[in-house]
């Protein structure tokens, strides 16, 4: 994997030179600095560290005191992000988390970071916010269609999830990693009405 770092200050410094293969098909954009990599199935593909380039983001992250993104790094970020996705063709819907990637081991960038900014400047994907998340309808060890339902949006949008029926733990690791990416509403792993709704939308967008 190539690599960039935004620190706070805004300052932008390479690793790596930004040379994905052209047959990329998940580019890995929001790394933290204490991350040492990520190697998982996303979208079919069981090597995801040779197809990304990764932008390491320095924040202490959930175990040392997370805290919000600075101004400067997060302008730095965009700018990099459009230059890389502009440079080899990346579609917007491939620029992905580490915890998207590795939901059982990874929690970053996180809940706090400025997905639906980068979205408006054509980085990533977000949808519309979702104001009221109605009634819960996956709870955890629930069984049925609705579960059914969750875990097929989860697998469409790239995540290794299995269709059992079962809102078993793996189900629920994955959830919550889509919930600090497009569904900050909760980060408990269940499924409301909003975030169904939220999974639908996500699912669609990342057909185009």
């Amino acid at each position: 994997m190539s690599r960039a770092r935004s620190a706070g200050s805004g300052a932008n410094t390479m690793s790596a030179p930004p040379a994905p293969r052209r047959w990329l098909v998940a580019c890995l954009l929001m790394l933290l600095a204490c991350s040492s990599g990520c190697a998982a199935l996303r979208r079919g593909e069981a090597d995801t560290n040779s197809r990304s380039i990764g932008i390491e983001i320095v924040n202490p992250g959930h175990e040392w005191g997370y805290r919000d993104f600075p101004e400067a790094q997060i302008n730095a970020v965009i700018t990099l992000s459009q230059d890389i996705l502009a440079r080899h063709d990346i579609p917007a819907r491939n620029v992905i988390g580490h915890c998207d990637v590795a939901p059982e081991r990874k929690t970053d960038p996180g809940e706090l970071f400025p997905w639906s900014r980068l979205a408006e400047k054509g980085i990533g994907i977000m949808p519309p916010e979702i104001r009221d998340g109605g009634q819960l309808l996956v709870a955890t060890g629930d069984e049925g269609e609705a579960v059914k339902s969750a875990q097929l949006l989860l697998k469409l949008i790239g995540f290794n999830s299995e269709v059992n029926t079962n809102w078993d733990n793996k189900s629920q690791l994955n959830m919550t990693a889509f919930q600090r990416h497009f569904y900050t509403r909760r980060l408990d792993g269940l499924v409301d009405g909003g975030g169904l709704q939220a999974l639908q939308m996500v699912a669609e967008a990342m057909k185009n």
